[in-house]
């Protein structure tokens, strides 16, 4: 079943999933939504009824405590879900919606047939969004398609959101706290060309704090691999700013106003010096979470985007998950007095054990299980060991991240945006992550006095190596922006524009690493 996002209300959750369910209530009480539609559970409950029998077997062959097992069945679920075949009824459905997605019903709702058809041939279709939309209230467990244009590409990302139900991050948790894994609605919705976006807390997911709003801003598109956000605290009556954290990154993802594909830019001299939110911005997104959680009855994570000066919800959803656990001052012994570190608190909680740090692979030699894991930022290679970790203090990351999110789906006290006072590991060390400060002793018995040093590897040729290479990715984006705005690239270089834009902004963060040690 189908319908459009602002034909369904809360009531229409067992369906359509309450993500949408929410969206569409909240489109009901003139919050600017994105127009779209969604499809109901029982698309996927048919693919279910063929794909689940496989589907289960392979994942009882997946072993939490082996991860290249449950990559492994990931991999296996996700080619199921590729070669699964939509029924023609179904395409056409998706079709049809489609193509009227960008006329404004209630400015053309009651013309005739030939007319609406006339007005549908002379508009562009729209770029859309495809993402899950269930009754979980887990952020970040389930793929996002961005930026996606023609039916067959639509069938596609519908495909892949299914099968990020079972990505290997959710295969783990779901394995590892006996949860089951949800069913999926999928929503579609217009794209916004974001100048700025990020997400909300009605309540602190910090302390559980209800009489708080925490806010994440950024300019452009935020994406997985978008730089650091801003972070504002702010008095949920007053919207008085109770504490924040800038982030100033000098690049930004945006919409390519050619072919719609996302780009990374510089950001421009103008905007270098402005903060991110001004305080107007911040009072109208407090209203907006205080106005929704008053509506539905419980905190919420709100993700939202501005496009020209006008804010648009593109997704709601409860936020109960974060506040589980207790967390109880009393916990912090406070044994020490030096204090190593400092950071945003993430994740609450108190830990005590050895700190290790690690900035290479090799360095992860040194840890044990219930050591207190110090690294720059999230990747997949980490996450054995962060589940094996009695707290995770990260140098970069925001409570947003994906890293944030590992921390407190498995409970486990971090810190982000930490400035380390020490370059080496602790025997002992006391993480207080309610308070964001990280204690050990004057004094210990094994000290690291310097960080390992590289031998026999010439930094400052990789270095020179990866301008050369920046260059030439330069040259190339310029290149595919032209042949995308003259739509002389096929599908498949399209999305390998793609992966070229985002090499960009992956080049330039290992540059920065190297000159970091050539300091």
């Amino acid at each position: 079943m189908v319908r459009w996002l602002n034909e369904i209300s809360k009531s229409d959750a067992e369906e359509f999933g309450e993500k949408s369910a929410l969206l569409g209530e909240m489109s009901k009480f003139g919050f600017p939504i994105p127009r779209g539609f969604v499809i109901s559970y029982d698309e996927f409950d048919k693919a279910m009824v063929e794909l689940g029998p496989e589907i289960r077997s392979i994942i009882s062959t997946a072993n939490p405590v082996n991860f290249n097992s449950i990559t492994s069945a990931s991999d296996l679920i996700k080619k199921l879900f590729q070669e699964y075949e939509f029924s023609n009824d179904f395409e056409n459905e998706i079709k049809d919606f489609y193509s009227k997605l960008h006329i404004d019903k209630n400015e053309y709702g009651n013309v005739d047939s030939n007319a609406f058809n006339f007005i549908k041939a002379g508009r562009e279709l729209p770029f859309v969004s495809v993402r899950v939309s269930n009754n979980s209230s887990t952020p970040k467990h389930h793929s996002t398609q961005l930026n996606v244009k023609r039916t067959s590409e639509i069938i596609s990302a519908i495909k892949k959101s299914w099968a990020s139900i079972y990505s290997s991050y959710s295969i783990l948790y779901r394995l590892t706290n006996n949860s089951p894994f949800p069913r999926a609605a999928i929503l579609i919705q217009e794209m916004v060309n974001a100048s700025k976006s990020g997400d909300l807390f009605s309540a602190n997911p910090i302390n559980g704090t209800g009489n708080q709003v925490l806010i994440h801003a950024r300019r452009g598109l935020t994406l997985k691999s978008s730089p650091g956000a801003s972070m504002f605290i702010c008095d949920k009556q007053s919207a008085k700013v109770i504490e924040s954290h800038e982030s100033k990154p000098n690049k930004y993802y945006t919409k390519d106003p050619q072919d719609g594909t996302t780009a990374l830019r510089t950001l421009e001299e103008e905007f270098k010096n402005i903060p991110v939110l001004g305080q107007k911005e911040l009072e109208l997104l407090v209203k907006i979470a205080k106005d929704i959680e008053n509506r539905v009855g419980f905190p919420v994570n709100i993700e939202w985007v501005i496009e020209k000066r006008k804010f648009h919800l593109i997704q709601v959803r409860p936020t109960s998950n974060l506040f589980k656990r207790k967390i109880f001052s009393d916990q912090f012994q406070n044994r020490f007095e030096k204090n190593i570190a400092k950071g945003i608190p993430a994740s609450a909680g108190f830990t005590s054990n050895k700190m290790v740090l690690v900035d290479s692979p090799a360095d992860l030699e040194r840890f044990n299980p219930n050591n207190i894991l110090v690294v720059n930022s999230f990747n997949g290679q980490l996450l054995p060991y962060l589940l094996q970790s009695s707290g995770i203090i990260f140098r970069k990351e925001d409570i947003s991240s994906f890293g944030a999110v590992v921390a407190r789906d498995f409970g486990k006290p971090c810190l982000v945006k930490t400035k380390v006072h020490v370059n080496n590991d602790f025997e002992q060390a006391e993480l207080n992550a309610s308070t964001g400060n990280v204690y050990g002793p004057e004094q210990q018995s094994q000290v690291i006095t310097e960080e390992p040093k590289i031998e026999g590897i010439d930094l400052s040729g990789i270095h020179r190596n990866l301008e050369s290479i920046e260059h030439e990715i330069t040259a190339l984006n310029a290149k595919l922006t032209e042949a995308r705005s003259q739509n002389l690239l096929s599908e498949a270089d399209r999305e390998k524009s793609k992966l070229i834009s985002n090499l960009e902004w992956e080049i330039r963060e290992l540059k920065d690493k190297i000159s970091q040690h050539l300091q």
